[in-house]
């Protein structure tokens, strides 16, 4: 990752106004390459992932291929056709000669910087531009009714190096469509034949959800008494994570007094202490030891 001062080097007086989520987001070299090919009134845009702003890229080139008379169309088919093929073969180069028919198609994608500028193959600039198509194409199987498992094959076919693919398309999906999110959810957990480190995606994916619904905070609860996930949910998804740590303490299936129930509070105590006093105020002055448990959560050092 580039540091704080080199991206904002690169990125100049804009710097200072950028979201910390987007601060973040360009320490990634291929995402700030993608954040300087935007337009600059492109950059008021609300961008919180590299997937989103791959997304603003894309439709600002097919604005230019609009203004050039290309068929944004026939762009938008060549680009993701390319990707397809490129991701079912799992190859990052294509032969230009077998795309000859689409040369003006291919001379304007290197003139964009999606593809590298080369006489004898077509290839993208980078992998994630190739993630993005193949992605896209995905989120529209799985909204016409194909199920993510049959996406990611077979144990066989799911590698670590296809995790990040995996995991974007999960995120997408979850900011689409939280019902639809949760319903694919419900089959990848309960598979016998997705691998642990997919499924444990899918709690990383779920971490990124800032407004979770009811059914939301109960379908990751059952994770949290399962002996498998317990700590990585505890860790990825629990802490600091208020709607979940909330939803918990309501369900009474965890006492707040409790080791694991302190630590959540702990994690909470800086940006939700009046939710504090409120689970703790009716616990407060009984006995020394209960007194000691509360004073850990709270934002001051006690010694």
């Amino acid at each position: 990752l580039l540091s704080d001062e080199e991206v904002a080097e690169i990125v100049g007086s804009r710097y200072s106004a950028l979201s910390v989520k987007l601060k973040e987001l360009l320490r990634t070299p291929s995402s700030l390459y993608v954040w300087m090919q935007l337009d600059e009134d492109r950059h008021k845009q609300v961008i919180t992932s590299a997937h989103q702003l791959l997304h603003e890229w894309w439709k600002q080139t097919l604005e230019r291929c609009e203004q050039k008379s290309i068929n944004t169309y026939e762009m938008d088919q060549f680009a993701h056709d390319i990707a397809e093929r490129m991701s079912s073969r799992s190859i990052f180069v294509l032969p230009r000669r077998s795309l000859s028919a689409h040369e003006r198609l291919i001379k304007e994608l290197v003139s964009e910087g999606l593809l590298t500028d080369d006489p004898n193959k077509v290839t993208f600039v980078h992998q994630t531009f190739l993630d993005y198509f193949v992605i896209n194409r995905y989120l529209d199987q799985i909204a016409d009714g194909r199920a993510i498992t049959d996406i990611i094959g077979d144990r066989d076919a799911q590698t670590p190096n296809l995790r990040y693919r995996f995991l974007v398309l999960l995120q997408e999906l979850c900011e689409y469509d939280e019902c639809l999110f949760l319903e694919q959810c419900q089959i990848l957990m309960h598979s016998d034949n997705v691998r642990h480190y997919d499924k444990c995606a899918v709690i990383d994916a779920a971490a990124q959800q800032t407004n979770p619904s009811e059914d939301f905070c109960e379908f990751f609860e059952q994770f949290w008494f399962d002996t498998s996930f317990h700590e990585y949910v505890r860790q990825v998804l629990y802490l600091g994570n208020f709607p979940l740590i909330e939803h918990l303490f309501a369900s009474k299936k965890v006492e707040c007094l409790s080791d694991e129930g302190i630590w959540m509070l702990r994690s909470l105590n800086e940006k939700y202490p009046d939710y504090l006093v409120d689970v703790l105020k009716p616990y407060c002055f009984h006995d020394t030891e209960t007194d000691k448990k509360i004073y850990s959560c709270l934002c001051f050092d006690v010694d």
